[in-house]
């Protein structure tokens, strides 16, 4: 279901979910893949994009319960300067307490047409980190895989996989790098809620 867009920069976001009664405890792989990416992404514009999940409904033998896939609440557009250099945080969580590291997406499974499109950028796993140069302006897609593993002693091999995919609008805004970005009066404090009424 499409959740916003923008049809001046030819964007759209959404989100899907389904009910399926599986006949084991797995692991399994779900995928969910069409077309197509904005036309104007530096790389991989136009192309089919794919999100791709793994895991299993077995009970954890070191929890006693099912696992509980990794979550990230990144914004689905990050906006960089041209020419300046960033770490852009991915937030990442686990409801077990599991240790979770992110990295690059591979194969069309997992990324369709845009894997290894943010060129350039390096990626730290754990915290998620994508130290990149924004060198080129314009649009940029971002396909990474979340995984969760287990604390030790148990054996570290991923309990499930989640992907996570964003795009990175990068614009030549004239200004220094080295002048940081400061918030204006009035500015919320960090925490503040707010209620916003219906309509």
């Amino acid at each position: 279901y499409c959740t916003s867009y923008s049809e001046i920069e030819d964007w759209s976001q959404g989100e899907r979910s389904f009910t399926h009664i599986f006949n084991n405890n797995g692991p399994f792989t779900i995928r969910f893949a069409r077309c197509c990416w904005i036309s104007s992404l530096v790389v991989g514009g136009g192309g089919e994009w794919s999100v791709q999940t793994s895991g299993s409904l077995g009970v954890r033998e070191d929890m006693g319960k099912i696992n509980t896939s990794p979550v990230s609440a990144t914004s689905p557009i990050i906006r960089l300067q041209l020419g300046c250099f960033y770490f852009v945080n991915i937030n990442m969580n686990d409801a077990d307490g599991d240790e979770v590291r992110c990295r690059w997406a591979s194969g069309s499974d997992e990324c369709g047409g845009i894997c290894d499109s943010l060129i350039g950028a390096t990626l730290q796993q754990n915290p998620c980190v994508i130290h990149y140069f924004a060198n080129t302006a314009g649009w940029h897609a971002v396909s990474l895989t979340l995984e969760d593993f287990p604390l030790p002693p148990q054996p570290h091999v991923a309990l499930s996989q989640v992907s996570l995919q964003f795009l990175i609008r990068v614009d030549d805004v004239g200004q220094n790098c080295e002048v940081p970005l400061h918030f204006v009066v009035p500015t919320p404090a960090d925490g503040d809620c707010f209620a916003v009424a219906p309509g």
